[in-house]
């Protein structure tokens, strides 16, 4: 119990600080026309994505369905799909420079997305070591796929910020 309720505490409070920190700067932000088109471009890539992966799901349930299931709960597969369209829109967005805001560093969300990352990298392991990662050998969100997602999903977007952030300072240099 003590294990499970640590990281929900430690997520409350970052995201408390975050909130905090980032509120004078969420009223300040301005993105211009081409961003916008950007993300508008972006959101629909996404949308795109989950739709193809949706049906490829779904066509796969078919044919394999009893294959997939003693495998991997429908709702994993479904967070999992939805995470990687908001994956998709984030990268899209970053490798376009439209992630964020004019005059808009990052930097504090690249820190937010690592310790989220860390925390649930974390958990995971524990998860792993307490042989609870499966639920009757089935890997579901609530038992070890929720941090494995979220893992996935974080870790994704801080190592895109960074890796904008490094080819945006060579740029400059040259």
């Amino acid at each position: 119990m003590k294990d499970s309720i640590l990281p929900i505490i430690l997520f409350i409070i970052l995201f408390v600080v975050i909130m905090l920190i980032t509120q004078k700067a969420r009223s300040e932000r301005h993105y211009d026309e081409m961003q916008l088109q950007i993300r508008k471009n972006g959101y629909k890539l996404s949308f795109i994505v989950v739709m193809v992966l949706t049906m490829i799901t779904g066509i796969a349930y078919e044919f394999a369905g009893d294959v997939i299931a003693a495998l991997v709960s429908p709702g994993m597969i479904m967070i999992s799909i939805a995470l990687i369209g908001v994956i998709v829109l984030s990268i899209y967005s970053i490798a376009k420079d439209s992630f964020f805001a004019i005059n808009e560093k990052g930097i504090p969300y690249m820190i937010l997305c690592g310790a989220i990352a860390g925390i649930n990298i974390i958990a995971l392991i524990s998860t792993i070591n307490d042989g609870e990662f499966f639920k009757d050998n089935i890997l579901t969100f609530k038992e070890g796929g929720a941090n494995m997602a979220m893992t996935v999903f974080f870790l994704t977007i801080f190592v895109a910020i960074a890796v904008k952030k490094i080819s945006s300072r060579k740029v400059e240099v040259e």
